[in-house]
């Protein structure tokens, strides 16, 4: 329930302001490191394969800061045995997203950034549900 205030938080805050809020990050993070309290070695690796395949992605521009890391932060709640799942599922959906607002743009406006939130959100819902 706590994880589902956070994420509805940042998808709202990513759909009107386009931002992730910092403090609502290091929140989540607090509440990933409480949840692996237990486990600290198993949430040291999943912050360790997370970090290696999201920030390359962020470098090349794939998707925003705040975004990186909600997905990081994921990435430590789910545990390392269930990455490739979870990063493939939200992948999948941001790439519907993506066509669906490239269709939708506006032809005289330069294109502008998606709030990748909302797949993150769907994606873990999705993620959540079926593993």
């Amino acid at each position: 329930m706590v994880l589902a205030i956070f994420l509805v938080t940042a998808t709202l805050n990513d759909l009107y302001n386009r931002t992730i809020p910092n403090l609502l990050l290091i929140g989540m993070f607090l509440y990933s490191i409480y949840l692996n309290h237990n486990s600290f070695p198993a949430f040291f690796i999943s912050l360790l394969i997370s970090s290696l395949i999201i920030l390359p992605l962020y470098k090349l521009n794939f998707f925003a800061g705040g975004d990186a890391k909600l997905l990081i932060i994921l990435g430590t709640i789910v545990g390392y045995s269930n990455l490739h799942y979870l990063f493939s599922i939200i992948f999948i959906i941001g790439g519907f997203q993506g066509l669906i607002c490239k269709v939708f743009q506006n032809k005289n406006k330069t294109p502008g950034n998606i709030p990748y939130a909302l797949s993150i959100f769907i994606g873990y819902i999705i993620f959540f549900y079926y593993f």
